[in-house]
This record gives C-alpha cells, structure tokens and sequence, in this order.
C-alpha cells in the first residue's frame, strides 16, 4: 500500500508505521528548539534578504521570521496532535510535508550536501545522517505524490515544479491540461504542460528555489494557492509572489484549467518592463473567463476597484483597517503595515497621476479571503494579476497581497 493513500473524501490512509512518525516527530521537536536561535545549520530556512546590508536585513527577519516562525510551530502542533492519526486531512498532510522538509534542508545543511553526493560510503562517518537524509527525501516523494491527487488544494504543483514532478502537475488536471503561466504562456496537452514543467524546473534550479505556502482559498468550483517562492539572484535572496488559481467542476473533479501569477520586479529593471503579461491584447482575456462586472463580485472588490478607476484614492484609503498590512508585488521585503499599508499599495501599483482601467477576469471568494484576477491598462502601460483580500469585522481591508506583472503598451494595444 502506499504511504498516504487518496480516499474518497479527500483524506489520506497513512501507511507510515507508528513508530518511523513518533521519529520524525522527536526530529521536528528537536528543529522546533532550534528555530529562535542562530544556529547555522537552519539557515536555508530563513534566508538571508539583504546579505550586504545587515542593519537592513536585521530590521526584514524581525518581521519575516516571526512570522516564519509562528507557522512552522502551528505546522509542528499539526504534527503532534496526528502522531497517531489513521487518516490525515489535507492540510495535515501539507504540514507534515513542510516540516518533513525542513527537518531535510537542515540536516543536508549540516552534512553540505550536493546533487552529486548519490553514494554512501560505509567508512563515511556520517553514513548514518546521510541514510537518514535519504530516507527522508523517500517520504516526501509519497507524500508530493499524494498530494498531486488532492483536488481540495493546489499547494503541491509549485513544490511538484521545483522539484521537476511532471507527472505530478499534468495529474492535477481531469482531461486534456490547460495551463497559462506568466513565465511560458497558454500551454495545452500533457506534453506541452510537461515541457513548460522541464524549463521551469531549470530555470527554479538556477536559483536554488524553495516554495513557502502563504494560504489556500477554496470554493467548489476555484481554488487559489497563494505562496512564495525563494530565489538567489546576484547573491541575495528575494521573495517571489505567486498566486496559482485554478478551475474545476466540483470538488470531486480535477481541475479543467490552472494559471500562474507571479511578480519579477524583484530582479527586473525598474519593474517597467517587468514580464511578459498574460495578453497582448488587454481588451481580450486569454483565460476565456467571463467579465463579471455585476455578478458574482463582492462589495469590497466592487468598491475598491471602482475607486482605483476613478483615481478616488482617498476613498481608497479609507478602505484600509488601521492595522492593515499589505504585500505588494515587490515582495515580503517592501511589505506595509498600518496607515502606510494603503500608500504603499496605491504607490507600487498604479501611477497616481493617471486613471487606470480595470478588467476583472476572475473571483473566488471562500467567505473569508477574497482573491481577484485582473487585467489593467493606464497610458502606455499594461499589467495583469492576481490580489488577495482579507476582511477585518467591521468592513474594512485588514490585509491585501498581489502577485503581478506590467509592461509598457505599444499605441496600437492602448
């Protein structure tokens, strides 16, 4: 039997014997003592932002780490309360495989391991580390596996393209794949996803990548996996937003289409020329989705866009809870909390001098968070996306995220 088997109901049958799960968990505790301190071998868990400017650095872990933190400790109380559990849900599963990763990345930190490292020496003193460390990879492959046929969630395609899985992402799909990215294009059949999964494998190598899962939003019919993506460019480590959204007929069906948002103003020039986008055309969608202007759209969305169209950007900021925090697309690192969060947002998104056109291509909103793709044009510029709303309880915007690119526009597409 497989290690994590897919039930009916979205749970896994887990196969891993009692006693190879209380080891794990005893690893877990041991990284969990670790994680507030400068222990070296933890490192790659919390990377360096700005590794030439250490007060500046210093002043981004504050902020990021603890908040880092906070949910690996929530990940490894999942774990111990499952230690015995026959089934997982998906979301317990996707805690074991975090922490399970980690525990991983430390102990490969620790023994300097490389992809050229495939044999075990038995005079190797750290025979042992690197058999655990093998051992390990072995149980994440089951659970990545398990996770491809979860369609609660799209949280394993990014870690299943890291990690070169094709066969992984195309199983997400529940006939012929159809999958937009914004680094690759409108890709349609198995074979096309599979080579778009190959490019990207190399291209997430060549930055030493690792994904950090930020929040799933779930409806019947949608699903957003909102993360982050850890990449080394020019020797510093960034923060790159991806939303992947995806659409399926029922819960119990694979998805029918996915699409890949993710911001490059990170590492691109002045952010102008930033990406590709998802259209030529920004009066066509090539998502085939409807435009629900009336329908379908939450008051928050609906108000909030209207004001950025009419240039309203008081209105704008008044939308904002005192205490609300925004990621724009620049990342993590340039992340905004209270009554900055709003200028921040109005400032790395939309030039405030010109009135900016709004299309809305797509919701899905799961009575908590409210994700929104959109497609916007202002003079000479053109930029498509995805947002992420959080509510707070009395109305107002507690927390927002995006994840997109924009590009000068030749006069014919304005």
């Amino acid at each position: 039997m497989a290690l994590f088997q897919p039930q009916a109901d979205g749970t896994f049958v887990v196969g891993i014997e009692p006693a190879v799960r209380a080891w794990i968990v005893e690893m877990a505790e041991a990284l969990e003592e670790t994680m507030g301190t400068d222990n070296p071998d933890i490192k790659r868990l919390f990377p360096t932002a700005y590794p030439h400017d250490p007060e500046r650095d210093a002043g981004y872990q504050v902020f990021a780490r603890g908040q880092q933190i906070e949910r690996k400790h929530s990940a490894i109380e999942t774990m111990r309360a499952t230690v015995d559990s026959k089934t997982f849900t998906p979301e317990e599963l996707s805690a074991w495989l975090g922490i399970v990763n980690d525990i991983r990345l430390v102990l490969g930190t620790r023994l300097d391991v490389s992809e050229d490292d495939r044999r075990i020496r038995r005079k190797d003193p750290n025979a042992e580390a690197h058999l655990l460390y093998r051992q390990l990879g072995l149980i994440m492959e089951y659970m990545v596996d398990a996770a491809s046929y979860t369609l609660e969630s799209l949280a394993n395609l990014l870690p299943a393209v890291v990690d070169g899985q094709q066969s992984a992402v195309v199983n997400l799909f529940d006939d012929e794949p159809l999958l937009i990215a914004q680094r690759g294009g409108k890709l349609v059949g198995a074979d096309s996803v599979k080579a778009w999964v190959r490019e990207s494998t190399a291209w997430l190598a060549s930055l030493d990548a690792s994904v950090e899962t930020t929040t799933i939003v779930s409806t019947e019919t949608s699903v957003a996996h909102d993360a982050v993506i850890w990449i080394n460019v020019d020797d510093h480590k960034i923060d790159l937003p991806v939303v992947v959204i995806g659409d399926r007929p029922s819960p119990d069906h694979g998805f029918t289409s996915i699409r890949v948002y993710h911001s490059t103003w990170q590492y691109a020039d002045g952010g102008t020329e930033a990406g590709s986008g998802t259209t030529a055309d920004p009066g066509k969608s090539e998502f085939g989705l409807s435009h629900p202007d009336i329908i379908g759209v939450p008051d928050i969305v609906r108000h909030f866009i209207h004001h950025l169209e009419s240039a309203e950007f008081d209105a704008v900021r008044t939308m904002f809870a005192d205490n609300a925090i925004v990621r724009p697309a620049s990342g993590d690192r340039f992340t905004a909390k209270g009554n900055e969060a709003s200028d921040e947002f109005l400032g790395q998104l939309f030039d405030r001098d010109r009135l900016a056109k709004i299309q809305l291509m797509g919701i899905v909103d799961d009575g908590t968070s409210v994700v929104f793709e959109y497609q916007v044009r202002s003079d000479l510029w053109l930029g498509s996306g995805v947002g992420i709303i959080e509510q707070s309880t009395d109305g107002k915007i507690s927390a927002i995220r995006i994840a997109g690119n924009g590009r000068r526009a030749t006069p014919n597409q304005l």
